[in-house]
């Protein structure tokens, strides 16, 4: 049976202290072994399933890892969350949020918020201090919905002229991920268009968000 302090200083070493129950029943470990460690106060419970290790730093980064591992395989940081990894100042403050894939069910436990989604493609994921978050682009496009036009348009901008992404790798990531119903697509569509006259799309953002979008309604012209 593997050694519970090894295996628990192994795998709390590359997430911020923190680790998973079902990482340690992977790794050989015995639930006796895990509920002996609890009641003795070596491992501390954070979210269901979810521990860190005493005397790691409690900082934003654990929480985030924390929230990743409730959430599971295929989570990333996303939403506000990724924004704040992204070092992007136009974000308002936020609890800390994941996404999952969509075709995974978790019941959270109060703590963080846990988005699904249908596309979360390869193209929408990055790693940023370690950690598995949308890619900037993916981010702009998922707070789209959340924010006003004034905080999205300094969102947007920001992130272009520091050179994180570029107007045009934001308009390809929205058109990518249009379907019906998508809040802040059209408002994310027409600040793109303002801020590149069409120059850097092969044509109009807002045009082709809502070509997108009837093709994929299957609406006739």
């Amino acid at each position: 049976m593997a050694s519970l302090a090894q295996t628990v200083e192994r795998l709390a070493a590359d997430q911020a202290g923190t680790v998973a129950r079902r990482q340690l029943l992977a790794e050989g470990v015995g639930r006796a072994s895990v509920n002996r460690a609890l009641n003795g106060g070596r491992l501390l419970q954070v979210h269901r399933g979810v521990y860190r290790v005493p005397g790691a730093p409690t900082d934003d980064r654990q929480h985030l890892w924390a929230a990743l591992l409730l959430a599971g395989d295929g989570a990333v940081v996303s939403h506000g969350s990724a924004a704040r990894l992204w070092r992007f100042q136009a974000v308002e403050p936020c609890p800390i949020t994941v996404t999952i894939p969509h075709r995974r069910t978790i019941v959270g436990d109060g703590g963080p918020i846990i988005h699904r989604s249908r596309q979360l493609d390869e193209a929408d994921r990055s790693t940023r201090s370690g950690l598995p978050v949308t890619s900037p682009a993916r981010t702009i496009v998922d707070l789209a919905g959340a924010y006003s036009r004034a905080r999205l348009r300094k969102l947007v901008e920001e992130a272009h002229f520091d050179g994180t992404v570029r107007y045009s790798e934001v308009g390809q990531a929205m058109l990518r991920l249009a379907r019906p119903g998508r809040t802040g697509a059209r408002l994310l569509g027409e600040l793109l268009d303002e801020f590149t006259g069409g120059r850097e799309l092969e044509q109009s953002a807002l045009e082709t968000l809502l070509a997108e979008l009837l093709e994929r309604a299957d609406v006739g012209p």
